[in-house]
């Protein structure tokens, strides 16, 4: 196990805040692969995408990142959801399923879950359980009440509304709120209703594909709560998001026209 900065599973990144959604967006991905390969894949490949699942699930626990587990589950069950939106019975019967084996099997995986009752803990005993993003939130939310209708810039923020204002560095710390503060209520509006229409459009359509798409997106959506990535060009989640977007935009675009 790599471990990066604070002891925590980092893998093969150089930090476990970016370990944490990469396997949780694996294991959605996974989970979707699994779904789709039912009836065309051999017991083999089934197995196969199992044993990976379980892999990503344990990474994503190793990571210690709360808001990247949780935002893997909602989107884990909006996924089985779409595929069995035909079929409730099926649907409710996984669920029950897995949470079985879940409780089954805990004494097995629940030692991994170190990194994440140690945050909650911290948490906890500083008076919240966000208490550690609620500084960000609030230093986004003062810089666009200081510019609501342009924003402060891309890559200008206010020095002493960071709390790592002297290293040089800024948490943004939500990344709803940062496009926000940075670009002014016309723009977040924009980008609000571009999401939530791609999302609207997606559900309505019955294609797989369209199946993995919604969820990728809900996961970056929940994610972006806790992360504020959107307009960091420079991480890999930022690519992830672009590009869960725009391949939607492609996607829907040749969809209505076929």
């Amino acid at each position: 196990m790599i471990t990066t900065r604070g002891h925590l599973y980092g893998g093969m990144t150089l930090h476990s805040m970016q370990m944490g959604p990469i396997a949780g967006l694996s294991t959605i991905y996974l989970t979707y692969k699994l779904l789709i390969s039912q009836q065309d894949k051999g017991f083999r490949d089934k197995i196969f995408y199992i044993i990976c699942i379980c892999i990503s699930l344990l990474s994503c626990v190793l990571a210690g990142s709360r808001s990247a587990i949780l935002s893997m589950i909602i989107s884990g069950i909006v996924c089985l959801y779409l595929y069995y939106r035909n079929d409730m019975v099926t649907f409710f019967k996984i669920i029950v399923c897995v949470l079985v084996i879940l409780a089954i099997t805990s004494p097995l995986w629940w030692n991994y879950t170190e990194a994440v009752q140690a945050k909650i803990a911290i948490s906890e005993s500083r008076g919240g359980m966000i208490t550690g993003r609620s500084f960000s939130w609030k230093a986004r939310i003062d810089e666009f009440l200081q510019n609501p209708f342009i924003g402060c810039g891309f890559a200008t923020v206010l020095g002493t509304l960071s709390e790592r204002g002297n290293e040089g560095m800024v948490e943004p710390g939500n990344g709803w709120l940062f496009i926000l503060s940075s670009t002014g209520i016309v723009s977040f509006l924009l980008f609000v209703t571009m999401y939530i229409r791609y999302i609207v459009m997606l559900i309505k359509n019955t294609f797989n594909e369209s199946i993995l798409l919604t969820s990728s997106l809900v996961f970056v959506g929940l994610h972006l709560n806790a992360e504020g990535y959107t307009l960091s060009s420079g991480i890999f989640l930022f690519y992830y998001l672009w590009l869960s977007i725009g391949y939607t935009y492609s996607y829907l675009n040749n969809t209505l026209k076929t």
